[in-house]
């Protein structure tokens, strides 16, 4: 039987807005998926020149990783934006090839052609590298956020940045056939050369030097710029010890120690997680379409932050995966159910921490669960009220240190 009731269907349509406004932001399964394949390549020191940069960028402290990215952009832009404003007459007004003398001609037309090439790959560079300033400079409001896009972004971001380093040569190109087209004698003989010489002698000592203070990104790049790097083992070598830096760093301030990546995020994203668990679990109408309280939601953020399992930031590979995570969850919302049906807040938590002794008070208090689930059962009260009791009863010592802990470091908030 149905009813067709306009309040219960704007209710439940408030409810799936509210789903999908959770869920925005959130690392799922196939993100988790994606950033282990990637730290698992960035472990064995490669992952090909279009995603060194961004690897290291999800190495970033979280609190830094927004100016850093915008930075990085902002260096691609600058840098192509420069380029292309210099040659770009070279592609709006194009040598007059039929002009010039018949054995001048080809070089003409290779002329006309590198600076279409050239100018039309530096105004795309600085076109997409201002978009994706803009996304990084307004949407990405929390480090798990920033992470996550910078993840996606990865192939791309090489892409930009290669697309900074091939016209360069093509505007060396450029000259070298300029000179040849409106020199006289063996000139632009002497200019290839003195010109082959000082790039050649500036971008081994680049690649030397960087390759030293950079192993890494150098590793990445080698099959453009320093090919002979590939015969070196030490420099292998240097690049995985180079890697390793960062994903230490990646798991203490990093990407890694995001809570979105593992389940705790804000009370938004809790709200649509906690929503779609209730429709996993197989709850009726009335309770899959109730929203959950503020309160609630900061809870579970709460429990989650606080109970999430640290060893999954001891190894890049060693995120949690989809079933692991899934019944996590799922342990935490009945723990989150417990404590609100005993009445204990999170703000009730933090102003009993704040108190002296106060750890002491919440360790023991969660401790005696025992003793109030058999009150419970002797009393007669009901099934649920015995099962929430129960599950309080199961919490391990670790779990209690933890919530007791987290408590202590948020009293006072």
């Amino acid at each position: 039987m149905t009813t067709d009731n306009p309040l219960t269907a704007k209710n439940q349509a408030a409810s799936n807005d509210k789903r999908e406004i959770g869920a925005a932001g959130v690392w799922s399964s196939a993100d988790r998926q994606q950033l282990n394949n990637l730290m698992e390549g960035m472990r064995k020191g490669f992952v090909g020149l279009a995603c060194s940069e961004a690897t290291s960028l999800l190495c970033q402290n979280k609190d830094k990783v927004a100016d850093k990215t915008c930075l990085y952009l902002t260096s691609i832009n600058v840098m192509s934006g420069l380029v292309f404003s210099a040659i770009a007459g070279a592609a709006l007004e194009p040598l007059d090839v039929q002009a010039l003398p018949e054995e001048k001609q080809w070089a003409g037309n290779a002329y006309n052609f590198l600076a279409v090439c050239s100018v039309g790959a530096q105004g795309l560079i600085v076109c997409y590298s201002s978009y994706c300033l803009y996304f990084f400079a307004a949407s990405s409001p929390t480090p798990g956020i920033t992470h996550r896009a910078v993840m996606h972004f990865a192939p791309f971001f090489g892409l930009l940045e290669l697309g900074t380093y091939l016209p360069m040569f093509g505007v060396v190109a450029m000259i070298l056939l300029q000179t040849d087209i409106f020199s006289t004698g063996d000139i632009s003989f002497y200019c290839l050369v003195v010109l082959s010489a000082m790039i050649l002698s500036i971008h081994v000592l680049f690649a030397i030097y960087g390759s030293r203070a950079f192993p890494y990104v150098f590793w990445n790049w080698r099959r453009v710029a320093a090919p002979w790097l590939g015969l070196s083992r030490a420099a292998k070598a240097n690049a995985v010890c180079h890697a390793e830096a960062q994903l230490a760093e990646a798991k203490r301030t990093g990407v890694f120690s995001c809570p979105e990546l593992h389940g705790a995020g804000t009370a938004a994203e809790e709200t649509g997680k906690a929503e779609r668990d209730r429709e996993n679990l197989g709850g009726d109408g009335d309770e899959i379409g109730r929203i959950v309280s503020a309160g609630e939601s900061t809870l579970a953020s709460f429990v989650r932050s606080a109970l999430s399992d640290d060893s999954s930031n001891t190894d890049a590979d060693s995120i949690i995966d989809a079933e692991q995570e899934e019944g996590q969850s799922k342990r935490h919302e009945a723990i989150m159910q417990a404590l609100l049906a005993e009445g204990l807040t999170l703000r009730r938590l933090r102003r009993a921490a704040a108190l002296p002794g106060g750890f002491t008070v919440l360790v023991q208090m969660l401790r005696g669960r025992e003793t109030l689930t058999a009150a419970s059962t002797s009393a007669g009260e009901g099934e649920e009220a015995r099962r929430r009791a129960a599950v309080l009863a199961t919490l391990t010592q670790g779990e209690l240190l933890a919530l007791a802990s987290a408590a202590m470091e948020g009293a006072g908030k």
